[in-house]
């Protein structure tokens, strides 16, 4: 199996997924081979066919619980939540540590916050060092409820483990713009934009902590060039005539809401 691993790290899937099909030409009762064409096909959101797959791990492999775990994200994108769930309580029956957050992910889906938060707790005291997700989205519950603070530590253990994580950067920024601390999380969306120079919520936030603090000429340049990377996001546009509005520049403020309105809701 090591050549179609050596492809996948290329990022060079469908070949990978030939190799694997090779392989279990020729060994049709290979698991492995099944568990990674299934993983591929997952990756380039081709989901029934990783569910075949799957299927066929655990009719080889009825214990696998990364086929199970695996299965019930395929299940999660699918919008089939019933069985994700009943996937994601197997592969967590059968030890399987990234099950756990998943499913407190679908609970959250659910509307199920407690038993989320319950299952992101129990990952974090099962193994801290790998619980970033878990951190991440208690985090983000707790965002929800208003409990800023603790929302904040969370996020902050999150960041600890991942440093260079976009998506938890984004988190910690809008916790500490909730938190009315505005220079802190101007310098957080800088951080965003610095590991990823095109993300819309680096310049959403930056705009908003420049805005906080009045810094308005900069809050037009920095979400202008938001607009420029995203033309069609229509709460760019709402934002900015946001910003506008403050500066009393009533006409332009007015444009802009207008086109927000155009585009509001196709994105």
């Amino acid at each position: 199996m090591a050549k179609g691993n050596a492809l996948d790290a290329e990022d060079k899937i469908q070949l990978a997924i030939g190799m694997y099909s090779k392989a279990i030409q020729l060994n049709p009762n290979l698991a492995i081979a099944y568990l990674d064409r299934g993983n591929d096909f997952l990756s380039i959101s081709r989901y029934p066919q990783a569910i075949a797959d799957y299927d066929k791990v655990l009719s080889l492999a009825p214990e696998s619980n990364e086929a199970y775990n695996m299965r019930g994200i395929a299940n999660y994108r699918l919008e089939k939540y019933d069985q994700a769930m009943a996937d994601y309580n197997k592969a967590v029956t059968f030890g399987n540590f990234d099950a756990m957050i998943n499913r407190g992910v679908l609970y959250m889906e659910l509307e199920k916050n407690d038993l989320a938060k319950s299952d992101f707790n129990k990952a974090i005291s099962l193994q801290p060092a790998r619980a970033g997700d878990a951190y991440f989205n208690l985090s983000d519950i707790l965002l929800k409820e208003q409990r800023y603070d603790e929302a904040l530590t969370n996020i902050e253990k999150a960041i600890a483990l991942r440093p260079n994580s976009a998506l938890y950067q984004s988190l910690y920024t809008s916790t500490l713009l909730n938190l009315k601390r505005d220079n802190d999380g101007l310098a957080a969306a800088e951080k965003i934009l610095t590991l990823d120079p095109k993300n819309r919520d680096g310049f959403i936030y930056k705009t908003t902590a420049l805005s906080n603090l009045k810094r308005f000429d900069e809050a037009i340049k920095t979400i202008t060039t938001g607009i420029d990377a995203y033309p069609d996001f229509y709460l760019m546009y709402g934002l900015r005539g946001f910003v506008y509005k403050l500066m009393g520049r009533t006409d332009l403020a007015e444009a802009d809401n207008a086109k927000a309105k155009q585009l509001g809701g196709t994105n």
